[in-house]
């Protein structure tokens, strides 16, 4: 960072920091589905998303969790790293925690399309805005990717019923989209159903999507982003930002929360770097159902797929439900 000196550089640097920006990664998000009672029309609520890694992660994670600004926040618990266990406040403090299944995924847009004279539907990807600089103190420039978020449920009842079968079967859960679909209102009440879409000549084999999806996830694969994100969440600085000092002190977590890296969308992780997987993978097998607990949901907006939605409201074949 260059020497800067004078009001005039005061200014210029505040300016810069109010602007606000992502870093130097895109911003990896946090995909949910709203109860159908909360829909127009009591639709459902559905999503069109291209898998990003054949290997999903289970983790602990403290959801919901008070912080100290009042609000509530999820946290990976910091016993469940992919760089290795560490004392975790939430614990020591009797925070409720349950295990869930991670995965990544970007999101697809269904649009039309003319070919050899004729209209068509076509899926491409979903694009979002954000905001790139180089440094903290260089002024932030516009940017465009795809919009990549994290898909957090149960193994159970989502991971395990719909996408297991498909990947024994095919090898791979990367090699097209599906869209995704949650009916009922509450958690006893509470299905989703997928619908694995036709796959796309030239975009089925996971190295080509890797590829496609490398500079949308920070130049890295879609397996590194997600245990980037697992470490984000669970760091020291995401937890000094939120947890207040005494819930801290009792995992013996002093300093102030610049002193860390308080990325939680992997922008400063160094998981990928430990040359090893680090967590367990839950390969979509099998275990113990996690007690119920209210589901976070974070809206994308602008997405639309009304004639998806047709097709789904008929429950043709191809399509898995399972309860949630």
């Amino acid at each position: 960072m260059p020497f800067e000196a004078g009001f005039d550089a005061i200014e210029q640097h505040a300016k810069r920091q109010k602007a606000g920006f992502s870093g130097s990664r895109p911003p990896i998000g946090m995909y949910g589905w709203k109860a159908q009672e909360k829909m127009p029309d009591n639709v459902r609520d559905q999503k069109i998303l291209r898998m990003l890694t054949d290997k999903p992660a289970k983790i602990r994670m403290h959801e919901y969790a008070l912080c100290k600004d009042g609000k509530k926040r999820d946290f990976v618990c910091r016993e469940s790293l992919p760089s290795g266990s560490a004392p975790c406040p939430h614990c020591l403090d009797k925070v409720r925690w349950r295990t869930v299944t991670v995965g990544i995924a970007a999101l697809r847009d269904e649009v039309e399309d003319t070919v050899h004279g004729q209209k068509r539907l076509v899926v491409v990807d979903h694009l979002t805005k954000w905001k790139y600089r180089k440094d903290s103190d260089s002024d932030p420039e516009e940017r465009e990717s795809t919009w990549i978020g994290i898909v957090k449920q149960s193994t159970t009842e989502f991971w395990n019923a719909i996408f297991s079968p498909y990947k024994l079967r095919n090898g791979t859960i990367m090699d097209r989209d599906f869209l995704i679909s949650r009916s009922g209102s509450d958690f006893n009440d509470t299905r989703y159903g997928a619908v694995a879409l036709d796959p796309i000549e030239g975009f089925r084999d996971p190295e080509v999507v890797e590829k496609h999806y490398f500079e949308s996830l920070g130049q890295r694969t879609g397996f590194d982003a997600l245990k980037d994100w697992i470490e984000g969440m669970g760091s020291e600085g995401y937890y000094r930002k939120f947890v207040s000092e005494e819930v801290l002190n009792l995992a013996g977590i002093t300093g102030s929360p610049e002193t860390v890296s308080t990325s939680a969308n992997g922008n400063g992780a160094t998981a990928s770097e430990t040359g090893n997987d680090g967590f367990e993978s839950s390969g979509m097998d099998e275990f113990k159902q996690a007690p119920p607990g209210d589901e976070q949901v974070v809206e994308n907006s602008g997405t639309k797929f009304s004639s998806l939605r047709d097709r789904l409201s008929q429950y043709g074949s191809g399509e898995t439900e399972q309860k949630g």
